[in-house]
């Protein structure tokens, strides 16, 4: 009995880390086509403060991304 609680605990950590790293992937890849179109828009000519309206971030965060890539 000890055993199979043990193992069944095993198995749901292992679920739970497996969400959560999808769940993490999911939002890294959010934010990496965020920061993909935001370079683009600006490499386009359109202003940070403008990106910044159109994304819904503010100008910090933009200035940010743009400085990073």
């Amino acid at each position: 009995k000890v055993l199979l609680d043990e193992k069944a605990a095993v198995a749901h950590a292992e679920k739970k880390g497996i969400e959560k790293g999808r769940k993490e992937g999911r939002e890294e890849g959010r934010e990496e086509g965020e920061a993909r179109i935001i370079r683009k828009l600006y490499e386009n000519g359109m202003a940070p403060e403008d990106i910044a309206h159109h994304v819904g971030m503010n100008t910090a965060e933009v200035q940010r991304i743009l400085l990073l890539s």
